[in-house]
């Protein structure tokens, strides 16, 4: 809120602002029916909040969606630089390969201390899937679901693909652009607003924009000392007029306070234990019942929230 009263007073704006309570889950029903899908992303709750306050004041807003994709403002994208593997003559990694191998064959198990990643994504998934990790998801399924696909791992694939010999960030950026952006940032602004009867636009994605930030270079994208820090052309054009420390202050996601929200309180935990491992909720047609409880127990809040959601949207698909 006090950045957002800055640049109000600066700009001489009207503002309104708007603080949520934990009854905001109350619109959980709404919101799924909405989305129709089991759609996970936690600030799709802020957002639709968002939206119904703003179109009681106006028809049409902008926002400012594509910007971390276009500027690499992802913190993400870190990850994905210190994953890259050390460049070695082609002859020399085709000998450790070669060694590896040999030695996988003759011991029992993969020595902890050879590391020969064969697949190119492996250090993505763990970025792009960290809300759920993979062995947390797969120790879920009943026994004969266990086939389920664990990831939509052929549009990463062909994305990755795209951006063969571009830099390592170019290709998260585009790895993003094609999956993340319109399968979880478009889609929840568009489903959210227009629920509402609001219009949003996202200027940044104009195809003169999204041309001009890719004939960029990476090095005036972002920098990597004293840490990553991304998005630079927009903050140093934002710094001109609200100061270096407000532009390049901590990023923060729009997020609501999962951890409060659901297990602030003795209540609320014993009510989401309730609510997700009654045999009533349909969670238990897919999921081994223990594993379901461990995960209630033991799990992140964001483990939780996906599962409230697939509660939801689980109900509502009995119910149809």
């Amino acid at each position: 809120l006090q950045y957002a009263r800055v640049v109000a007073a600066e700009c001489r704006t009207q503002h309104h602002e708007q603080v949520l309570q934990a009854d905001a889950f109350s619109v959980l029903p709404e919101l799924v029916r909405h989305y129709g899908d089991p759609y996970g992303d936690q600030s799709a709750v802020a957002t639709w909040a968002l939206c119904r306050l703003a179109r009681n004041h106006v028809p049409m807003v902008l926002s400012g969606d594509g910007g971390d994709e276009l500027f690499a403002g992802y913190g993400t994208y870190h990850g994905w630089l210190k994953s890259a593997p050390a460049t070695r003559p082609a002859a020399l990694m085709t000998g450790l390969r070669g060694a590896a191998r040999r030695l996988k064959r003759a011991v029992s198990g993969k020595p902890k201390w050879v590391t020969v990643p064969e697949d190119p994504l492996v250090n993505w998934f763990p970025i792009v899937g960290r809300f759920f990790q993979r062995s947390l998801r797969s120790s879920l399924w009943r026994p004969e679901l266990r086939f389920v696909s664990d990831l939509p791992d052929e549009a990463f694939r062909a994305a990755l693909g795209q951006a063969t010999g571009c830099s390592r960030i170019n290709q998260a950026q585009y790895m993003d652009l094609e999956t993340f952006l319109p399968e979880d940032i478009l889609t929840k602004v568009d489903i959210a607003s227009m629920s509402v009867g609001l219009e949003v636009r996202p200027p940044l994605i104009d195809r003169r924009v999204f041309q001009f930030a890719a004939s960029i270079p990476e090095q005036q994208l972002c920098s990597m000392t004293p840490e990553f820090c991304g998005k630079l052309p927009l903050k140093n054009l934002v710094a001109r007029r609200f100061g270096h420390e407000f532009a390049f202050r901590r990023k923060q996601g729009f997020e609501i306070p999962l951890e409060s929200w659901l297990r602030g309180t003795v209540e609320r935990r014993q009510q989401l234990l309730h609510n997700l491992t009654d045999r009533d909720c349909g969670l238990l047609d897919w999921f081994c019942a223990d594993a379901l409880q461990n995960v209630v127990l033991r799990g992140s809040a964001w483990n939780l929230w996906l599962l409230c959601i697939l509660r939801e949207w689980r109900l509502q698909q009995r119910a149809a």
